[in-house]
């Protein structure tokens, strides 16, 4: 499989001078997949995935500091950002693959994986059924099964994007990820996430909002072997009790809390998250592998 290069646009250029940074474009079967790459030699590879109705640059301000460790592989899932509109269905199975095929393409053999909300699912699934290739993982914000209540708010979500198009998913949305202490110390948080959610593909977002759907992931959280880390804000809802549910069933994992934080961590608390993956990424992320 071929992948082709392109110049890096302004809204990437993230990077100190020293590792260098590539878009890449890999042909998928749905279309092509966007990514970033920031390849540091010598350094292993650390896998960055966003969540729903985002892209690659949701993880701008990590990228300095983690590519002082690792080279990067930034992805646009399928339907979002710079990659291809890719008509439903899609699972958390056939993204995980997509992430696979990428690093297939780019000759990745093994990479760690962190993954915010949609992004931690898929790196759960990477984890279990590809356990050969990944090297620690970190999921943030997510869950690993669905629930009625759950796909109703998805069968919501999906009536007001057809109403309203996606600005009315941005005023959806942005109050569900941010608390509002969040929102008054920092303006711009909003402003950001809608530009990003007015780059999704309306196929995109029905597409991932279907797959949450059937998120049934739980029973196949005991088959991770490499070191989990778990991450959740305080104020996201649902998801530490969901989360410490989901720890009970990872051998080698942990959970931590990032207080005062919201859905997006790394955006509304990233002091706290950065401080909260390095030692674990440091520790566990390089392939260690006899």
């Amino acid at each position: 499989m071929k992948c082709f290069h392109r110049s890096t646009p302004t809204h990437l250029l993230w990077l100190h001078p020293e590792p260098v940074s590539m878009d890449r474009v890999i042909p998928m079967p749905w279309g092509e997949a966007a990514a970033t790459v920031v390849s540091h030699p010598g350094k292993p590879w650390l896998t960055l995935l966003h969540t729903l109705a985002t892209d690659r640059s949701l993880w701008s301000g990590q990228v300095v500091e983690l590519a002082q460790h690792f080279n990067l592989l930034l992805i646009d899932m399928r339907g979002h950002g710079d990659s291809s509109e890719a008509d439903p269905p899609y699972s958390i199975g056939g993204l995980s693959d997509d992430v696979v095929a990428i690093w297939d393409a780019l000759d990745i053999e093994v990479s760690s994986v962190a993954g915010l909300s949609i992004g931690g699912m898929i790196a759960l699934s990477l984890a279990a059924e590809h356990p050969g290739r990944v090297t620690a993982l970190i999921a943030g914000g997510c869950r690993a099964q669905t629930s009625d209540q759950f796909r109703a708010m998805w069968s919501a979500r999906r009536a007001v994007l057809a109403e309203g198009g996606l600005d009315a998913i941005v005023d959806a949305t942005i109050p569900t990820w941010f608390p509002p202490e969040s929102l008054e110390a920092n303006p711009s948080l909003s402003k950001r996430v809608a530009e990003m959610i007015g780059k999704t593909s309306i196929a995109g977002y029905i597409g991932a909002t279907q797959a949450l759907e059937e998120l049934d992931l739980f029973d196949r959280l005991p088959a991770i072997s490499a070191p989990c880390l778990l991450l959740v804000g305080d104020k996201d809802g649902p998801h530490p009790g969901e989360m410490a549910k989901m720890k009970e069933q990872v051998a080698h994992s942990e959970l931590t809390t990032i207080t005062g934080a919201g859905h997006l961590p790394n955006l509304d608390q990233p002091e706290q998250f950065m401080a909260a993956i390095m030692p674990f990424l440091i520790e566990y992320g390089a392939d260690n592998r006899e």
